[in-house]
């Protein structure tokens, strides 16, 4: 288990001993393939292993590793910048700050896989994005979300959990903040047992980056602003941002810092996840082009073959509705235009 003190940035050796066996790495691999099949059997979601060929870099193009540690696109020239962390994180020209959810005092009292998108939503209609939708797509800056969700061994972290409730409760006397924690630790013991949760650590950060150094501040109203409305604390993460910044870069997760993680349940952790993307031009041969809702990108989609082929629908009837002015006869014409 690393932490700030013990990781790989202050050691000698990047790779632990035990994760060069031959045995251990094929047991990894198959409780991967396991947990791979087991969410893709749902049907929503698909996964893909980052390869070597993702990760490293060419004389063509920059990979995930050199992307994330230069804060580059895969459509950027490559560049090399240096990074330092004197005053704060800073890339090259870019100044960056870290907000983290490293701390149980600074969650939200209350969470949920969604939650209701003002701009979309009515007093009689409710427009739905995820939980963390604020933390990702609807921030309008440049920003890394970074969600991490560490399973442990359930049976020690419960015996971890019943030693701490037995120091608190003999320290309860002394203190009231004891009391509390104590009665905190006692009610998630409870919980884990009576309803069989699966006890776990997590830890959700954002990264955000600009060039000029004055906008850092307007930056940071917006960050606040985003966790905010998820009746979260909002933390700049400053002693401790190196450690978090270098077990971010892709593979690197198992280096991260587990003193700045929270324990809560698997069913809670889930709903930090960020579960929008951007809309992503359709492989299909046939299409219409239409514009990105948040940016206006144009991207090519199949609303005919497709959703069929998905098993989303069993015909290709459309249904046009929208107000007066709306664009229902413009989007008829250009989709008419687009096919015929």
């Amino acid at each position: 288990v690393s932490t700030s003190l013990f990781s790989t940035l202050l050691r000698t050796s990047l790779a632990p001993e035990e994760t060069i066996k031959p045995q251990l790495i094929q047991d990894f691999l198959d409780s991967c393939g396991q947990f791979k099949r087991i969410l893709e059997d749902s049907g929503f979601v698909k996964l893909k292993r980052v390869t070597d060929e993702d990760l490293e870099s060419t004389k063509e193009k920059a990979g995930l590793i050199e992307r994330y540690c230069y804060l580059t696109s895969d459509s950027d020239v490559p560049i090399v910048a240096d990074i330092t962390f004197e005053n704060g994180i800073q890339v090259g020209s870019n100044h960056c700050q870290l907000y983290t959810l490293a701390d149980a005092s600074n969650l939200p009292p209350f969470c949920g896989s969604r939650i209701n998108y003002d701009r979309y939503s009515t007093d009689k209609t409710k427009f739905s994005v995820g939980f963390a939708s604020v933390l990702g797509q609807l921030l309008p800056c440049s920003h890394i979300y970074n969600q991490y969700i560490f399973i442990q061994d359930a049976q020690k972290t419960i015996q971890k959990l019943e030693s701490r409730r037995l120091r608190l409760q003999s320290l309860s006397a002394y203190s009231r903040e004891n009391a509390i924690s104590r009665d905190a630790t006692n009610n998630f013991l409870n919980e884990a047992i009576s309803q069989q949760r699966l006890p776990i650590k997590s830890h959700f950060n954002i990264l955000v980056w600009t060039e000029d150094k004055d906008k850092l501040k307007e930056i940071k109203n917006l960050v606040s602003s985003a966790l905010s409305q998820m009746d979260a604390v909002p933390k700049q993460e400053l002693d401790g941002a190196p450690q978090i910044h270098w077990a971010g870069i892709p593979g690197n997760a198992a280096d991260f810092p587990m003193n700045d993680t929270f324990d809560t349940f698997a069913e809670q952790a889930t709903c930090f996840l960020n579960l929008e993307t951007n809309y992503r031009s359709s492989t299909s041969p046939i299409g219409i082009r239409l514009g990105d809702r948040l940016t206006g990108k144009p991207v090519h989609v199949d609303i005919s073959d497709e959703p069929i082929k998905r098993g989303i629908c069993t015909n290709r009837n459309k249904f046009i509705l929208g107000p007066s002015g709306s664009g229902k006869s413009f989007f008829t014409n250009h989709m008419v235009r687009s096919y015929y």
